[in-house]
């Protein structure tokens, strides 16, 4: 009897136990489902936050362009057709709008300024086509009265250039020259001008380059070397200039200009070479701006290093450009300032508003910008 117990015991040990067979298979296919569902409900989590950024970013600039067109007089009836729609990987936006005639010039540069508030690099001018990343707007701008016979052709995805290095370029001794700063600000380049306080045109250069979109310095006359058979101008200040008139002088000097982006020094080779002095008009300076480029016009000048200490911004000139007025000269020391970039990849250059300095500019710009150097803000290098 307890043989034939032990053998049924055996027999039934040796049975498979279905029941555990199907828990482990439930087990590991529900595990598959949730981690199939998991990856797929990040993937399109990822994908409808960028969907949102995207719509959101669109509805800020249709928003602002409706505003432009009110503070034009231009009612909604100047929106004609307003439309957006996947093209592949790209997503268009299209306005067609009409204005009247005599703010139709007006109306497309506000435009323009709405796309490059919100980081659109312009394409083309006649239609305006403007990119950014995935998105691309489309605006046709149309005089009332006049209609556009021009064939509408195929606009080209034009991708943002990839820049390997940025300069920024300052252009000093602004204000005694009007025809060369409408020059300047008609280079298609952010350019910072500074401004000598007291020239003849002082306030209207600083006017009309903020109104191409350029930066505006104040040039502040320090003591040079060999002072005063070298005079630094009207506004300047010197070493022996009592600590409670450098604040008067200052300020005198940027009522002259109006709003500052920033300031670097007017001669000063022996001003800068004094830390205390040097530090009393910085500390002046910040109430104006929070940008200091040092223009390093002595060796042993300090101005830098007490900028880094008091200031939230600040810079010094890696090479003048035209100490030779020369224009194979300043354009051998233009490639010798691109060369310079590309090793350090920010750099700060100061050039003079002279004719042909200018001339150089306007020779040299274009051909580096397409190899990929990128002419900035000063700002932007620091």
């Amino acid at each position: 009897m307890a043989a034939r117990r032990n053998h049924l015991k055996k027999k039934y040990n040796k049975r498979p136990k279905p029941i555990l067979k199907k828990i482990a298979i439930f087990i590991t296919m529900l595990f598959i489902v949730v981690l199939l569902g998991g990856s797929y409900f990040l993937y399109h989590s990822i994908k409808s936050e960028n969907q949102l950024k995207t719509n959101n970013e669109i509805d800020k600039l249709n928003q602002d362009i409706r505003l432009t067109l009110f503070n034009h007089s231009q009612g909604l009836d100047s929106l004609r057709e307003y439309k957006v729609y996947k093209d592949g990987e790209f997503i268009k936006v299209y306005y067609s709008l009409i204005a009247d005639e005599e703010i139709y010039d007006l109306l497309d540069s506000a435009l323009k300024s709405n796309l490059n508030k919100y980081g659109f690099k312009i394409i083309e001018d006649d239609t305006i086509l403007a990119s950014k990343g995935n998105i691309q707007v489309e605006i046709e701008l149309f005089k009332k009265g006049i209609k556009k016979t021009l064939p509408k052709k195929e606009k080209t995805i034009v991708k943002e250039k990839e820049y390997i290095a940025n300069i920024a370029i300052i252009l000093d001794d602004g204000g005694n020259n009007l025809e060369l700063i409408k020059r300047v600000a008609n280079l298609p380049y952010h350019l910072t001008v500074s401004i000598l306080p007291f020239t003849p045109y002082d306030k209207k250069s600083a006017e009309l380059l903020r109104s191409a979109k350029k930066h505006v310095f104040l040039h502040l006359p320090l003591q040079p070397h060999g002072y005063p058979s070298t005079e630094p101008g009207k506004g300047a200040i010197l070493l022996n200039t009592p600590s409670d008139l450098i604040d008067i002088i200052i300020n005198k000097d940027i009522e002259r200009i109006g709003n500052i982006n920033g300031m670097n020094n007017h001669m000063g080779s022996k001003f800068t070479e004094n830390k205390d002095k040097t530090t009393l008009v910085l500390k002046s300076i910040r109430r104006y701006t929070n940008i200091f480029v040092d223009s390093r016009t002595s060796s042993k000048s300090t101005a830098y290093e007490v900028c880094k200490s008091i200031m939230e911004k600040c810079g010094y000139n890696a090479l003048f450009i035209d100490n030779d007025n020369n224009i194979d000269l300043i354009l051998n020391k233009i490639k010798e300032a691109v060369n310079l970039a590309k090793t350090k990849k920010n750099i700060i250059i100061i050039g003079h508003v002279r004719p042909l300095t200018i001339e150089a500019l306007e020779e040299a710009l274009p051909i580096y910008d397409k190899e990929g150097i990128k002419f900035v803000f000063v700002d932007e290098v620091l």
